[in-house]
């Protein structure tokens, strides 16, 4: 007689930048007690912290580089600990130790490693040219050592369903983006949602509808790939004012300065 399976969770990511008061004491808090504390629960196989890598803020980049102190990755045998336990958690120290936490709830593994895969959304536009800024930049040969990981999060817009925002971010942004000269990384995340979260615990831990990062050579490759030197990025004629909002980005490096592992 079959007695069936036991339907075991999936392990999943809970990552989350963070902003700090700006005083040492503060860092110091982060690194040795939060970080260790959650490393040491149960349920919580892993922990990777950076801290943000300053850069500089050219006029052309309307968003703030340098507003979060740093990203976190926490891995979960259980999504539901991210309600059960690291939601009241977090509460208690926002607003006093925390200036701001904001995350998102995902798979451990990228959805698309989008300089290998092709999304499905990208197969009706696959033969649309791409207009740059000038001529089109010269492919750079790849190199050894440290690179600077452009990390970024985003929600799309109210009135913006979701498959329409997919639609326009992997089928025409992602695939201007995987053309990018001289882009070693570029791998994006979506948000898993949890309903059982309260709507005010959901909008700050998990309220973001994608994460994705890209890595360059230096500060210099990723600015002139994207912006001084980038392609014309092509919007959504269905939504004048835009398809994303609350985006949010920071550089980080590719070693971890935190990496706990239970």
């Amino acid at each position: 007689m079959s007695t069936g399976s036991l339907l075991v969770p999936e392990p999943v990511k809970w990552t989350y930048i963070y902003a700090l008061p700006d005083d040492s004491s503060a860092e110091a808090w982060h690194r040795d007690e939060w970080l260790p504390g959650l490393a040491k629960l149960d349920g919580i196989d892993r922990v990777v912290a950076h801290r943000t890598r300053e850069a500089p803020q050219p006029e052309d980049v309307s968003r703030p580089l340098n507003a979060w102190a740093g990203l976190v990755e926490v891995h979960l045998r259980d999504p539901d600990l991210l309600r059960s336990v690291l939601a009241a958690r977090v509460q208690e120290h926002v607003g006093g130790r925390f200036l701001a936490l904001r995350g998102l709830l995902s798979t451990i593994r990228e959805e698309y490693d989008l300089r290998r895969d092709v999304p499905a959304q990208q197969h009706p536009y696959l033969t649309e040219a791409i207009s740059w800024k000038g001529s089109p930049p010269p492919t750079e040969e790849p190199v050894d050592g440290d690179l600077w990981r452009y990390v970024y999060f985003f929600r799309y817009r109210d009135g913006v369903p979701w498959a329409e925002g997919e639609d326009w971010y992997l089928g025409h942004h992602t695939r201007e983006g995987r053309q990018l000269p001289g882009l070693r990384r570029y791998v994006t995340w979506r948000r898993r949602r949890d309903e059982r979260l309260d709507a005010d615990t959901a909008a700050q831990l998990n309220g973001f509808a994608r994460y994705t990062e890209l890595c360059f050579e230096s500060f210099e490759a990723w600015h002139r790939a994207t912006h001084s030197h980038g392609p014309r990025w092509r919007m959504d004629e269905r939504h004048p004012a835009g398809v994303w909002t609350d985006y949010q980005q920071l550089f980080v490096g590719t070693t971890p300065d935190i990496d706990i592992t239970a």
